[in-house]
């Protein structure tokens, strides 16, 4: 007994020495980061600052704001941390987050790369099978190194582990770009390396706003960081629907995440003090398809007196074990 009793805590330990996104749960937590919501110079740092934290267990770098851009190359944007990238090249070419992202990955983080944000402008596509280049070429860009000659690498050989998909304007053709990105990865995931396939809608099902329609009617992703905030109808202080949300999921054989603003000002409505986290996310992780918490930013959070670690403790509370595992596509 006292075997099996030291052999399960050292099973417990690994677990957490090995923490990163488990499917399984409701206690996983994403961040945002790359756009430095809190706006000092010094508010966001380098990348691998935020992988020492055990806390965290996805970082979602953002963004790529064009996949069109008149450059003729997908446009990066990296707020304060962009000046340490070769800005003379067109994509901007990361030697640091290249090397912070291997460092994330060893440390067990999932790292994907946001396409879209508030401060895309980007047209969309004239056609389906514009959308389906533009996804391979992004896959190519991003995604394991194929080794082809004219591609730029803005990460170098690092790879990302995912594409998230923030359309806040309409994309026209999206879902084709979303489906044929889906379409690489599956052609290259293994047992061992999945790739996610994620989104970050608005928190309104009924009607779901015109950008994201297509998208989410059309596109089957593995998570989708739902944004509980600037949306006075759905975020806190109203009646959030969390179950509409985890209907949706279920239906769509995927996991919806709580976006939460990580500081006051990190958006114009939805944010929860540390003291309401407990009784908010208590009231999420009743939804079966809940998979954790979102927050829109790293530097917000680290800013607010590590609200991430206030939202990670509410998380650890009761009730986070999901009745049925969350079945991926790839």
């Amino acid at each position: 007994m006292k075997l099996l009793s030291i052999a399960h805590t050292i099973l417990c330990m690994s677990s957490f020495a090995l923490a990163d996104y488990n499917p399984a749960v409701k206690t996983n937590l994403a961040v945002y980061w790359g756009q430095n919501s809190a706006a000092q110079p010094t508010s966001q740092n380098r990348l691998s600052t935020y992988c020492e934290d055990t806390n965290i267990d996805i970082i979602i770098l953002s963004f790529v704001v064009s996949i069109n851009s008149g450059k003729g190359e997908p446009e990066l944007n990296f707020a304060n941390q962009q000046g340490k990238c070769d800005e003379s090249k067109q994509p901007l070419i990361c030697p640091e987050i290249e090397a912070d992202i291997k460092t994330c990955q060893s440390k067990k983080k999932t790292i994907l790369l946001s396409i879209g944000g508030a401060i895309s402008a980007d047209p969309g596509f004239p056609d389906a099978p514009a959308a389906v280049h533009a996804a391979e070429k992004i896959w190519q860009m991003f995604g394991p190194n194929q080794g082809k000659s004219g591609i730029a690498r803005p990460f170098g050989s690092a790879s990302v582990d995912g594409f998230d998909l923030d359309f806040e304007h309409s994309m026209p053709n999206g879902a084709a770009f979303a489906n044929a990105l889906r379409a690489q990865m599956q052609g290259t995931a293994s047992h061992d390396k999945p790739f996610y396939l994620t989104a970050a809608p608005q928190c309104p099902l009924d009607p779901i706003p015109l950008a994201q329609k297509e998208i989410l009617e059309n596109v089957h992703f593995d998570m989708v960081f739902v944004q509980f905030y600037n949306n006075p109808q759905c975020n806190t202080g109203s009646v959030p629907n969390f179950s509409a949300w985890s209907d949706w999921a279920k239906s769509k054989n995927s996991t919806f995440f709580v976006g939460l603003p990580a500081g006051k000002t990190a958006a114009s409505s939805g944010y929860v003090e540390p003291a309401n986290l407990g009784a908010y996310l208590e009231k999420a992780k009743e939804s079966e398809k809940m998979g954790g918490v979102m927050l829109w930013d790293a530097s917000q959070a680290w800013g607010n007196d590590k609200y991430h670690n206030k939202v990670k403790t509410a998380l650890n509370g009761a009730k986070t074990k999901r009745s049925s595992r969350f079945g991926l596509a790839i």
